[in-house]
């Protein structure tokens, strides 16, 4: 169900192109035979896209949900805010940043004070993602990307960094929220 989920809901591009060769071959059976029923075929792969197209953006999934949490995080950033995070953040969250930062796990209110410290004396102008990697099981979703950020910071002129971040998102009545924030090391290939 997982793969149909995802083709239906979440990137209905091949549905389209398959449902855009139904319609050829509907439109070459009524050109033969050009009849009524054969023109009514000709219906159904239009209608069924219409479905798809509302199924798909009706319907938020899971994954979406996520990956909305992670882009609004990121556009706060930019905007050089921590609301988001402090939004998304679960309160009983644990975020490890590495030695670099201070090894030591952090809670959600240290988190966000960091976070702050480093928005004032850093200004970040872009941040993006290359391609998550978002599986979701139950009520636990785990997220797997590298950011490049673009940032300015005091004397050292514009710059650039990339961070590999394992995330553990959790789905509470209030909604997704991320429990588990890693910044794992980063395996440059030649």
């Amino acid at each position: 169900m997982g793969g149909l989920h995802v083709l239906l809901l979440e990137k209905p591009f091949w549905l389209y192109v398959g449902l855009g060769l139904l319609e050829f071959v509907f439109l070459a059976v009524w050109r033969e035979r050009r009849s009524r029923r054969t023109a009514w075929l000709l219906l159904v792969p239009v209608v069924l896209a219409g479905a798809v197209a509302a199924a798909s953006t009706l319907v938020v999934t899971d994954r979406e949900h996520i990956l909305a949490g992670c882009r609004a995080i990121a556009a706060d950033i930019v905007a050089g805010r921590t609301d988001a995070l402090s939004h998304y953040l679960d309160d009983e969250a644990v975020v490890t940043l590495g030695a670099e930062y201070g090894a030591t796990d952090q809670r959600k209110d240290r988190c966000i004070a960091h976070a702050a410290a480093i928005l004032t004396r850093y200004r970040i102008t872009n941040v993006r993602f290359g391609k998550a990697r978002i599986t979701v099981a139950e009520r636990r979703g785990q997220v797997a990307v590298i950011t490049t950020i673009d940032f300015e910071g005091p004397g050292l002129g514009p710059g650039r960094t990339m961070l590999k971040w394992g995330l553990v998102w959790v789905k509470r009545r209030a909604g997704w929220r991320m429990f588990r924030v890693r910044r794992e090391a980063l395996e440059v290939g030649l």
